[in-house]
């Protein structure tokens, strides 16, 4: 934890932060850090939290202007800023429940069924648009998003991209 410029009763009780160009500070609830939780946004030496009403889970720039959402939430679209319960409006009417937002064409990692972009269940991948228990010759699985890609040209077959 930081030292405090100024502080209430305990010196761990900030009211502001010594904060240096070379050592930014960021005050909040009372402490001084050198980054801002991820429910906040950074104003000036300040982390505010993002707007819990409005279901932001992060935010950028204002406490409503939303990166991610709460409580199953999706953004309206890749950068709108606002949390919606479903995915309704036009073009944005896919739903990708990886990613949690609204989008017109799902991540090419992904399966769309009813209209909701999906990832491969656990030990399978995605595969020219189907989910298969391995990837064959010349591509690699991706644990991660659960898909096949394709090995470098020189290689026949590989466990990962080429370094």
């Amino acid at each position: 934890m930081a030292p405090c410029l100024q502080c209430v009763t305990l010196p761990t009780n900030c009211l502001s932060c010594i904060s240096t160009p070379s050592n930014p500070q960021f005050y909040y609830n009372n402490q001084c850090s050198s980054t801002c939780p991820s429910n906040t946004y950074t104003s000036g030496s300040n982390c505010i939290t993002c707007d819990v009403p409005s279901n932001c889970a992060t935010c950028i720039s204002s406490s409503t202007f939303c990166t991610s959402c709460l409580n199953g939430n999706y953004l309206s679209h890749p950068n709108s800023g606002i949390c919606i319960p479903s995915c309704i409006t036009n073009p944005y009417t896919l739903t990708d429940s990886v990613n949690m937002v609204c989008v017109s064409v799902c991540p090419n990692y992904t399966l769309t069924i009813s209209s909701t972009c999906t990832l491969c269940s656990n030990g399978s991948y995605y595969y020219l648009a189907s989910c298969i228990p391995s990837c064959p010759s010349q591509f690699y699985a991706n644990a991660t998003f659960r898909a096949c890609y394709g090995c470098d040209n020189s290689c026949l077959n590989c466990n990962g991209p080429f370094p």
